[in-house]
């Protein structure tokens, strides 16, 4: 089935999206959905916490739905791209190497 369903986030949570459960719940009903493609409209949202950010960059990336987004604010998207930056970050340590001891 190649079929797309708009969701106006704003009316499904909040024009303030401010909780990291509300985007795992979110997510989790667009994944029940029969359409596989998901076009999530941010017209009207305000506000977007961090954490929902987080979550929602998190779970849109395991989601199987090709999901695309219109009307996202400038504020929005901003948060977006910290959230999505700060995921790239180099890691300091890698704990799945042996570790290295250092002696004085």
């Amino acid at each position: 089935m190649n079929t797309c369903k708009e969701i106006a986030i704003d009316a499904v949570i909040s024009p303030d999206l401010a909780l990291r459960h509300n985007a795992e719940v979110f997510f989790d009903q667009l994944d029940s959905f029969a359409e596989d493609r998901i076009l999530i409209n941010f017209r009207n949202v305000k506000t977007m916490s961090r954490s929902f950010a987080q979550e929602y960059v998190t779970k849109m990336s395991h989601s199987q739905k090709m999901i695309s987004e219109i009307n996202v604010p400038a504020n929005i998207s901003k948060m977006f791209q910290v959230v999505r930056i700060e995921s790239r970050k180099t890691t300091l340590v890698d704990l799945s190497k042996k570790p290295i001891f250092l002696t004085i």
